[in-house]
């Protein structure tokens, strides 16, 4: 038995609706046409020759109608990229009408990147006749910040042969799911590795699954209770599990960087409550958890953002592993500071920071105070403003010893000066949890 994806897309409206006028756009004037400028990603690729076309001539009506306003779409795919968007966010690059998971709406809004759209909302006729729980979703405090773009239904696939086999009638298939919990533990009864349910999924197209795991036991799992590859989320209450051989939950997304899935503790849970820890391996029966390298970058690939950032040199180029790309803040502008946001609290001992290592960065100083936080918005002195020389021959790095017992899950590194040029700098961010 297997189930389709259940998946919401969203064009979340940072600056200006095509629908609003140009007084409420953040956009730029384009002071050779007279005209101002807007942009809007997610125009569909060539290769879907269909959707472009529709696409194409969305925007060229809207053009006839506002010829005062100039769109200019991109046709990146992925339309959101995981790794590059809060980057993106921060360092003022996204575009003005952009698209986001409907797992990002209330981070968006939060962090005041999305236009308050309920005066324009009226113009949308066909508006009134979405799902009303998808509305919901970029409605805070009464007001609307995004529209639902794109829904999929969820649907059930099931083998007849199977059926027959546990004794259940294929006529009838499962209609609640009671009865698809109790047809999955015929089915998985009869043993030889048949499986009573699984969720169909490829090429990271499973999309979301919205469930609610009510009571269940689990014994003798070799590996995990819960797989996760893709993102979704799921509440689980009254599970419990025992003789688990190697972690409760295996979350690790696939691509790596695509998103995680929420497991949501809805009480009553035993015997699974940790997480496989390295997702460049897969758990191998009875063998458990293994400790985590102690050596690992902590920041390496993690969401950073930014009080600025320079042209393309933004946030995410500091942990991006590639020493030769960086991030640059906004110019003659200090204070600024870089954020990092671990994942989780962590034990942070040792920080190196780098700059590019070629001959043609010169030597300089730059005056930074570390600060550390558990929460994202209050933050402590860890380190107090400290001149770090970078030099390209001996590698242009600096280390920054921690205070024993530092713990913190948002590294924040502000930045008051520069001796090389007017800017905040750094080419990677490495944070490592032993001295």
């Amino acid at each position: 038995m297997r189930s389709t994806g259940f998946r919401h897309a969203f064009a979340a409206l940072s600056v200006c609706s095509l629908a609003l006028a140009v007084s409420a756009c953040g956009s730029s004037d384009d002071s050779a046409s007279g005209k101002t400028r807007i942009t809007v990603n997610c125009m569909p690729p060539k290769s879907a020759k269909v959707d472009r076309r529709f696409f194409e001539q969305d925007v060229a009506a809207f053009e006839k109608q506002n010829p005062d306003i100039d769109v200019v779409a991109h046709d990146a795919f992925p339309c959101q990229d995981p790794k590059t968007f809060d980057a993106k966010l921060a360092g003022g690059q996204m575009e003005d009408v952009f698209y986001t998971y409907f797992t990002d709406a209330r981070h968006v809004v939060d962090i005041d990147q999305a236009a308050d759209l309920t005066p324009y909302v009226k113009e949308l006729k066909s508006y009134e006749t979405i799902q009303q729980r998808l509305r919901d979703i970029y409605t805070v405090d009464g007001r609307i910040y995004g529209i639902p773009r794109t829904g999929y239904s969820m649907g059930l696939i099931y083998n007849r042969k199977l059926f027959q086999k546990a004794g259940l009638d294929p006529e009838k298939p499962p209609t609640t799911w009671a009865e698809l919990r109790a047809a999955a533990e015929k089915i998985a009864g009869l043993g030889d590795g048949t499986v009573g349910y699984a969720d169909y999924s490829a090429q990271n197209q499973g999309g979301w699954h919205f469930i609610t795991v009510d009571g269940a036991t689990v014994r003798n799992t070799g590996t995990v209770v819960v797989q996760a590859e893709t993102q979704g989320a799921a509440t689980f209450r009254d599970v419990t599990a025992t003789g688990v051989g190697a972690a409760g939950v295996y979350n690790c997304p696939y691509p790596a960087g695509s998103g995680t899935f929420t497991v949501a503790d809805g009480g009553g849970n035993s015997g699974w409550s940790g997480t496989w820890s390295d997702c460049s391996t897969w758990p191998q029966p009875g063998q458990g958890n293994p400790d985590p390298d102690p050596g690992r970058n902590l920041a390496k690939g993690r969401p950073t953002t930014a009080t600025g950032s320079q042209d393309v040199y933004i946030p995410g180029k500091a942990v991006d592993g590639d020493a030769s790309t960086y991030w640059e803040s906004t110019n003659n502008a200090f204070p600024q500071a870089l954020t990092v946001d671990l994942g989780s609290t962590e034990t942070v001992r040792r920080l190196v920071l780098k700059l590019p290592p070629s001959p043609a960065w010169g030597a300089r100083t730059q005056t930074v105070t570390v600060l550390g936080g558990t929460d994202g918005s209050t933050y402590s002195t860890v380190v107090g403003a400290t001149g770090y020389r970078f030099d390209p021959a001996p590698g242009n790095t600096a280390t920054v010893s921690l205070p024993a017992g530092t713990s913190l899950r948002h590294l924040r590194l502000s930045v008051s000066a520069n001796t090389g040029w007017p800017a905040g700098q750094f080419s990677e961010v490495e944070v490592y949890p032993t001295s």
